[in-house]
């Protein structure tokens, strides 16, 4: 299960690149790449201070959940 999950994400990473390289050719391509990067790491920021938050208001059980619904809901 764990190493599904690990090629899951590296799929989706291909994808993305794939399509970032295709819609933004020449000058706007590194631009574009540092937006991906840069949200991508947006995210983890903000899923490590949300979860702590999360565990601290309404327990682990509870956390897990939340994630799994959140990535469920983006279809991960």
């Amino acid at each position: 299960m764990f190493l599904r999950l690990i090629c899951e994400s590296c799929v989706k990473l291909v994808v993305q690149n794939r399509i970032t390289a295709f819609w933004f050719r020449d000058k706007e391509l590194a631009m574009a790449f540092g937006f991906t990067l840069a949200f991508s790491r947006l995210g983890s920021v903000l899923n490590f201070l949300l979860t702590a938050h999360i565990d601290v208001v309404f327990g682990l059980q509870w956390t897990l959940w939340v994630g799994k619904s959140y990535c469920f809901s983006l279809n991960c």
